[in-house]
């Protein structure tokens, strides 16, 4: 027979772990604590039990627990040093955007603005930010030519795209313009924080062709890791913006924010544990879903793009990271696709991840957008691998 204080004990200790774990589930306390608890009980029912089997299996479950507490603290208190570090950076007037019914937001027309960026009392980067009567980064100024249309280069993509951290002139999009001289018109569709999404969303609405004067030949997109996530419809920042999903392998447009819908309730809640926070941030896992709604946007942007020009052609940029399990399947997916996609680290010189604090192609070790002179790496690319002289004007 079990010991009674033994047993009492267990089941004190038993109501107090599963109080805590309800704490944990609605957020009031950290998991590792709540996981910790739980394993305490094991250990209590193991001491208060006669029964072998029940002694061993209590045993082994607390010791389990025991160790994913400590993971969760150990991801608990790396995601606080890193977070601690971004608590240091601050910018000024790197944003400036308005609402947008269909794209959810866009930038603020006809603005010149300083950008900067400090990681406390060192600048990271003062740059300047131009917009268009179109609410877009400024590329080249059109050549007025007798013809009454240019062939073109489109840029679509997020803040890569964009050219945070570099001036008007040294994004990759204005380069390009630069060293095509008067043979091609730029546009710079990029806007801090877009995923592939809103690249679809305007090649369906045709929002690109309200702004364009000239004759799409290319159509260049700058692909990252965490647009996959983006078009899933996890980064709150969009929320306003389209929402796509797949049914029945068929990607359509949905109005209700897809995070309050296609999740579970018990999903939502284990994602608030640090492991599995940082293993998203950290791109250790692929969801497949999400990864199959970002590959058939780009691909659904792809096919749009070329209905409307037919001439044109579809190519991705993808930034790649060494050993990276996402940007694999990325490239992978793109492949199956029959995508054309071209690999960052096949074009800037010892790139293996922008994510490397200590790579000599981001802005700064503090900031990781790509700096001027991968952009202006990527804009050579573009003209001599891409464009290619010989197609300069058909």
């Amino acid at each position: 027979m079990p010991d009674p204080i033994c047993a009492r004990a267990a089941r004190a200790l038993a109501l107090a772990a599963f109080s805590v774990l309800a704490a944990a589930m609605l957020g009031q306390v950290p998991w590792a604590f709540a996981i910790a608890s739980l394993a305490l009980t094991l250990g209590a029912v193991q001491a208060a039990s006669r029964v072998p089997w029940v002694r061993v299996l209590c045993f082994n479950l607390a010791f389990l627990l025991l160790l994913v507490a400590a993971l969760e603290f150990w991801a608990f208190d790396t995601r606080r040093r890193g977070l601690g570090q971004a608590q240091q950076l601050r910018g000024e007037s790197i944003y400036s955007s308005v609402a947008d019914q269909q794209l959810g937001y866009s930038l603020t027309p006809s603005q010149t603005r300083v950008a900067t960026k400090w990681f406390g009392e060192e600048l990271v980067y003062e740059t300047r930010h131009t917009h268009d009567a179109n609410g877009y980064r400024i590329a080249p100024p059109r050549a007025e030519v007798a013809a009454s249309e240019l062939p073109a280069v489109l840029f679509f993509g997020g803040s890569f795209t964009y050219g945070e951290g570099v001036n008007d002139d040294e994004t990759a999009a204005f380069v390009t313009g630069a060293l095509l001289g008067e043979q091609y018109a730029t546009y710079n569709f990029g806007v801090n924080g877009y995923g592939p999404q809103q690249m679809l969303r305007s090649a369906e609405q045709g929002i690109a062709d309200a702004v364009i004067r000239d004759r799409p030949l290319f159509v260049i997109y700058q692909g990252i890791a965490d647009h996959v996530s983006r078009a899933a419809g996890r980064a709150q920042w969009l929320a306003a913006g389209p929402q796509y999903e797949l049914r029945s392998e068929h990607l359509r447009l949905v109005k209700e924010p897809i995070g309050d819908r296609d999740d579970s309730r018990l999903r939502r809640l284990l994602e608030t544990a640090n492991i599995v926070q940082l293993m998203r941030a950290r791109d250790w896992f692929v969801p497949q879903n999400d990864l199959d709604v970002y590959l058939e946007i780009v691909d659904r942007s792809r096919i749009a793009f070329e209905s409307s020009y037919p001439n044109a052609e579809f190519h991705i940029l993808l930034w790649d990271q060494a050993g990276n399990r996402l940007t694999n399947a990325m490239l992978e997916g793109f492949r199956a696709r029959d995508l054309r996609a071209h690999l960052v680290s096949e074009i800037l010189p010892g790139y293996r991840s922008i994510a490397d604090p200590a790579s000599p192609h981001r802005v700064s070790q503090y900031d990781p957008h790509p700096g001027p002179e991968a952009q202006r790496s990527l804009a050579e690319f573009i003209v001599d691998q891409i464009i290619r002289p010989e197609k300069a004007v058909p």
